[in-house]
């Protein structure tokens, strides 16, 4: 009879035990929960505090400069088609600079989405930027109708031909 009151003692510490443990284990995961929601919103915070005319501004000049420096090596790029290169190399710059030119749209479109946008310096670098993108819309277009015009060689469409005004596009 004394065994099997041990063994009932036994397994209810072992219960108690589990519970406890059980216990410990939801308090700490709703600490856990409550600290990583907590983090998420200080996170949050820090980036829309982070958005002052001075770093916006900045991130619109670097887009552009990456656009810019996108478009500098598609130029070459046409360069060494025109000297008899394959376009599979001016395909690639097209693709690069199509995602160049998708990286300053979402900075834009983030940044005009900002209360930020309101500042006057803020909205000149949005207005720089969105003249960029223009641009930008201008020579990707103009370069797949010269690789189409590649590719189909019968149309009479000389494909270099439309290059001479795009010279010189880096803002």
């Amino acid at each position: 009879m004394e065994n099997s009151k041990r063994k009932g003692r036994d397994v209810a510490n072992s219960l108690l035990g589990r519970s406890c443990s059980s216990l410990g284990l939801a308090i700490v995961l709703s600490a856990v929960g409550l600290l990583s929601g907590l983090l998420h919103s200080a996170n949050s915070f820090a980036q829309r505090a982070e958005l002052s005319p001075a770093t916006s501004c900045s991130e619109i000049v670097a887009a552009i400069k990456r656009l810019a420096a996108a478009e500098h090596e598609q130029a070459q790029a046409l360069q060494l088609m025109a000297r008899g290169g394959s376009p599979a190399l001016v395909e690639q710059k097209l693709q690069i600079l199509l995602e160049r030119k998708r990286a300053l749209q979402q900075t834009l479109k983030r940044i005009s989405a900002d209360p930020v946008a309101e500042e006057k310096t803020v909205d000149q670098c949005l207005s720089n930027g969105y003249q960029a993108l223009y641009q930008s819309e201008r020579l990707t277009a103009n370069i797949e109708r010269i690789l189409m015009g590649n590719r189909f060689p019968s149309s009479g469409f000389s494909p270099l031909s439309d290059l001479g005004s795009r010279s010189s596009t880096h803002p």
